[in-house]
């Protein structure tokens, strides 16, 4: 509805500043996207009938954006202790909320046409079931600075650019090489 709703953030290789109160078409209009990813809101990714825009949603983008490839971006379930108000809808369960996340996707998402799904839910579920465990958020939800958002990232260069991750050699000083 062309509501100045969204914060907007923009990184580049100098900086990265965010402007408050920004419509969609602020950030759609202001570059020449090569990809755009869409996700559902964390606590509602799980749930399909939360989806019924996603035609609207990716129509306007593609009309906004016509050479841009849009992805789906796969959040992941909260971690096992979260205290998130929405997290009972999951029965405070984190496999419960990860399994409707899937079926969500396979649902609800699969059937559109994005030019790929970015698994960082799977990423996330994965890495907790190796030594690392449930240690990948800082709040019980967003994605800790230096573990989660590595994982998302690698995540991210996968899917998007076919990058094969075990030749990234940069890691954030906290992540060990194993």
């Amino acid at each position: 509805n062309s509501t100045p709703a969204y914060a907007y953030a923009k990184y580049t290789k100098a900086s990265a500043v965010t402007q408050k109160e920004v419509t969609l078409d602020t950030a759609l209009e202001d570059e020449d996207w090569d990809f755009i990813t869409v996700q559902q809101v964390s606590q509602s990714t799980g749930m399909p009938d939360t989806f019924a825009n996603l035609d609207a949603i990716l129509a306007y983008v593609g009309a906004k954006c016509p050479d841009a490839k849009i992805y789906w971006h796969m959040t992941w379930a909260y971690q096992g202790n979260s205290a998130h108000s929405a997290f009972p809808t999951y029965s405070s369960d984190q496999m419960t909320m990860y399994n409707a996340i899937i079926s969500a996707v396979q649902n609800k998402v699969l059937p559109h046409n994005f030019a790929k799904i970015v698994p960082n839910g799977t990423a996330i579920q994965n890495m907790r079931t190796s030594f690392v465990g449930d240690t990948l958020t800082r709040d019980g939800y967003h994605l800790s600075y230096d573990k989660g958002r590595y994982i998302a990232a690698l995540t991210f260069l996968k899917a998007l650019l076919g990058l094969p991750i075990e030749q990234v050699t940069w890691r954030p000083e906290s992540v060990t090489e194993q």
